[in-house]
């Protein structure tokens, strides 16, 4: 899969990360580190090209540790989930916000935002919530936008506490994971994003289907650590 990315950067001079002559970009772990790397490769590219400095790119192992890396300063710039990002400011208050990513979705639109889903297998008959009691649910991780809260939330708002309600949960950490786990009948529903459903889709010929859209939400927030000079 290509990551295709428009970034509308409200850009700020980087005198300390230019005197370093490299700059450290940080994301979360959407997907795995290899497909990670080749889809930000046009960016880096673009950054290095407009900037004049080397560019290192990072996938953090989990959306907390890119925090981390932020506040010790081995990250100059990270890539954040909404959720992440609110988590990331109150704990380093003086990050910088750049931008919110656009990019083109698989339709060729220019989106602003995405959508978070509960997905189940095409052949598993589920056509409701109600279907779902006592069933295997995979989520990616708790800190995960689209993978655990905003599904979450939706749950509850329909008085489901998945704790109590599924036989069983699992914490996949990838959207890829928790999709692959679907398509193989290995978890009966999970949560995931509409990138990731529709790659999925691809590389399982179409198994897997919505059930349930649990909302809408901003893309990404690029934001510069503290150390960064403005």
């Amino acid at each position: 899969m290509r990551l295709k990315f428009l970034f509308l950067l409200l850009w700020v001079g980087l005198s300390q990360a230019s005197a370093e002559e490299r700059i450290t970009i940080g994301v979360g772990p959407w997907f795995d580190d290899q497909t990670m790397t080749e889809g930000y490769q046009h960016f880096i590219r673009y950054m290095e090209s407009t900037i004049g400095v080397s560019v290192e790119f990072h996938v953090a192992k989990d959306y907390h540790d890119l925090v981390n890396k932020i506040a010790h300063q081995r990250v100059d710039i990270g890539f954040f989930a909404p959720a992440s990002y609110v988590e990331a400011k109150a704990e380093i208050p003086g990050l910088y916000y750049l931008a919110t990513v656009v990019y083109r979705n698989k339709k060729g639109e220019l989106t602003d935002h995405y959508s978070s889903y509960i997905v189940v297998h095409k052949d598993s008959g589920y056509q409701s919530l109600e279907d779902l009691r006592d069933k295997r649910f995979a989520f990616t991780e708790f800190h995960s936008t689209s993978g655990y809260l905003y599904p979450t939330l939706y749950l509850q708002q329909k008085g489901i506490n998945p704790e109590h309600y599924f036989s069983q949960l699992f914490m996949l950490k990838r959207h890829s994971k928790v999709c692959a786990a679907i398509a193989k009948k290995r978890v009966d529903a999970g949560a995931t994003y509409d990138d990731a459903l529709l790659d999925a889709n691809a590389k399982f010929n179409d198994q897997l289907v919505v059930l349930a859209e649990s909302g809408k939400i901003p893309n990404d927030a690029v934001a510069a650590g503290t150390h960064v000079s403005n």
